[in-house]
């Protein structure tokens, strides 16, 4: 019998949803680390998973000067820079 093995590579939002699994009635808690792809700019859904809140809220920083995003087109995106800057501040607003 031939064993394969597959590597998956699951989005922010399946790991999320993996964080507490269910194995014979007991609930295992799981946490799990992830790293953004190696990229420079974020959209505005993929910054909001990043620093933990949601789109709206992001929009709202953006808004009142919190968070600098750049526009592209019709767009915002965020340099992790800045979001790893808000969060090593408290991400307090």
């Amino acid at each position: 019998m031939h064993n394969s093995t597959t590597i998956l590579q699951p989005t922010a939002e399946e790991i999320l949803r993996l964080l507490t699994m269910s194995a014979d009635n007991k609930t295992l808690s799981v946490k799990l680390t992830f790293e953004i792809e190696k990229r420079s700019k974020l959209n505005i859904k993929e910054a909001a998973e990043y620093i933990r809140r949601t789109e709206y809220t992001l929009r709202q920083y953006v808004k009142n000067g919190v968070i600098r995003s750049q526009k592209n087109g019709k767009n915002h995106e965020f340099a992790i820079e800045d979001l790893d800057e808000f969060l090593q501040t408290g991400g307090n607003c």
